[in-house]
């Protein structure tokens, strides 16, 4: 999984557990670093090769990062979340794509009410909850980048919650 200076984080697994999405992030400067989501499919007990997801997931020049499968709260529909910077950004920003057996559908950025200037990251949704739990550092806080929850699914969501300071402190969460 692991490609010779490169970084790989972020994995997901499919409902099923049978496709891996995950980051490869790569160095174009000194300070400088691109993301993008690739995933692979299980084949028996191994994984066949790293695929990079095509435009409009990806946004050459841009990151996309942080994927997140989610069921939705009907059982049947999934949700591909993820952070990028892509031009209808404001910053990082949760995108949101349909995932069906045909494959991955066109992003949609979560509005104004989940997005901000600042960032928004590490998006989870929970089924169970109907709640899209997240860190940012663009909405009101205790410090950093607070935890909030947002309740909704698929890009329409209520204004997010900060979960307080059993949760959150002066610090990045």
């Amino acid at each position: 999984f692991n490609e010779p200076e490169m970084h790989t984080a972020h994995a997901t697994f499919s409902p099923d557990g049978n496709t891996l999405y995950y980051t490869i992030c790569k160095y174009v400067g000194d300070a400088d670093i691109r993301c993008d989501l690739y995933s692979r499919q299980r084949i028996g007990l191994s994984w066949g090769p790293s695929t990079k997801l095509p435009e409009p997931v990806n946004a050459d020049g841009y990151s996309t990062t942080q994927p997140r499968i989610a069921v939705q709260p009907d059982g049947k529909t999934q949700v591909l979340y993820f952070v990028s910077n892509r031009p209808e950004s404001k910053g990082m920003d949760i995108w949101a794509a349909p995932v069906s057996a045909e494959g991955i559908g066109k992003p949609e950025r979560l509005g104004d009410v989940v997005n901000t200037p600042g960032d928004e990251f590490t998006p989870f949704y929970d089924r169970n909850s109907g709640q899209l739990y997240f860190s940012s550092d663009g909405h009101r806080s205790f410090g950093g980048q607070d935890v909030f929850r947002a309740a909704g699914r698929g890009t329409q969501f209520e204004t997010p919650q900060n979960l307080g300071s059993t949760i959150n402190s002066n610090f990045n969460e």
